[in-house]
């Protein structure tokens, strides 16, 4: 089915009004978003008919991507803490199920819908933007340009050339302040069901940007600055073909500022569905995705946190992780595309919650755990505490 046209008011720096009619919908509608993903790095664009989430499963698009899930095998290239343990479980102890409750709400109240070319997309960037300011970070928002890929939303270049970009804060480091940490996610929600209708986005991906600024939070806070640097990042337009974390790969690609501007980086984390702890106890972990063996210090170093949280004395914690070396189609993919060693973090059932409820108006607060979305944001602050402080 071709591309729906829509009918989008101009955006404004402080948001703008859209009208798009409803059935309307483009041709990725109701398609799970591990589906999405992947058919957004074909080279070829594919056009689909509509269809219902669980049928696109049915259909057989995932048969030739299987979730290349495996067990953890240590390479010994994770980074050893140089934090006490103590001043390590004061860090994290802010972080928990009401806070990050709280900081969720913050991110996804303010307006119905977070979708690219609507206003509440707009004021998330610009709320993200005035969180960090406070935070005491170093703020800016990185324009993405025209892109043709958002042309199918009637965004021409002049609609585009208002609209937010990616959000980065900048927390410079101390004695080894050349190297670089990022800490990233994105802002952006989409409803496929019903474009023009509430996408709240809850799991996709407000809880990513929650655990981004609770650790943003935490390590501007904290009793001293880490070592190396660290920049937290929160992505335009993901849900329309990784338009935002493209660009910011730029950034560090040849010839790219990056290096000179941020530092080098030595590691990324991803966070991208991290509240929705899956329909039974057993499920109750992450996945870390990467594509290769490149990123094994991030990898290892992930593992070693999540396990030291559990035996941290906190009552609620991640249950468990799995590993996928065979990743693809998120945020954590242009970085690595440019040498940045990236790990995607996500809920180990993230694909049930996708189909259940992922891309409509029903991602929402009650298909999320907040005191998971607690424990993977102290799991994520944990590694990239010791990523920014080496021994």
């Amino acid at each position: 089915m071709a591309a729906a046209k829509f009918v989008v008011a101009l955006l404004l720096p402080v948001g703008f009004a859209a009208f798009i009619p409803s059935g309307n919908v483009p041709h990725e509608a109701g398609i799970s978003k591990p589906v999405l993903r992947r058919l957004r790095t074909q080279e070829q664009p594919k056009v689909l008919a509509a269809t219902s989430k669980t049928s696109a499963r049915k259909s057989g698009l995932r048969d030739d991507v299987p979730e290349a899930i495996e067990a953890w095998h240590d390479s010994g290239s994770a980074v050893q803490s140089g934090l006490l343990a103590a001043d390590m479980l004061k860090l994290t102890q802010g972080i928990t199920a009401e806070a990050f409750l709280a900081q969720l709400h913050a991110i996804v109240d303010p307006d119905p819908t977070r979708f690219v070319s609507r206003k509440g997309n707009g004021v998330a960037a610009a709320n993200i933007k005035t969180s960090m300011e406070k935070l005491g970070l170093q703020t800016e928002m990185q324009a993405l340009g025209f892109n043709a890929a958002l042309t199918q939303y009637a965004m021409g270049p002049e609609q585009q050339s208002h609209l937010s970009g990616n959000v980065l804060g900048y927390l410079k480091g101390t004695d080894k302040a050349d190297e670089l940490v990022i800490v990233a996610c994105h802002y952006d929600s989409v409803n496929w069901v019903d474009i023009s209708g509430p996408a709240p986005g809850v799991d996709d991906n407000g809880s990513g940007v929650a655990l981004m600024l609770m650790l943003a939070k935490a390590l501007t806070q904290g009793a001293a600055k880490p070592r190396r640097s660290v920049l937290f990042v929160s992505f335009q337009a993901e849900e329309e073909g990784l338009v935002g974390s493209k660009k910011f790969a730029e950034l560090f690609a040849s010839g790219g500022n990056g290096p000179s501007r941020f530092g080098k980086p030595v590691g990324a984390i991803v966070a991208d569905e991290v509240a929705w702890p899956g329909k039974t106890e057993a499920m109750r972990k992450v996945i870390f995705e990467t594509k290769g063996r490149g990123a094994d210090v991030v990898v290892d170093t992930l593992a070693h946190a999540s396990q030291e949280q559990c035996s941290a004395g906190f009552k609620d914690c991640v249950g468990g992780f799995v590993v996928n070396y065979k990743g693809f189609g998120s945020d954590h993919i242009p970085m690595l595309d440019v040498g940045i060693p990236a790990v995607l973090l996500i809920e180990r059932d993230n694909m049930y919650h996708a189909d259940t409820w992922g891309h409509s108006a029903e991602d929402n607060f009650k298909h999320i755990d907040p005191a998971f979305g607690a424990a993977t944001t102290r799991l994520a602050l944990q590694a990239v505490a010791a990523l920014a402080n080496p021994k």
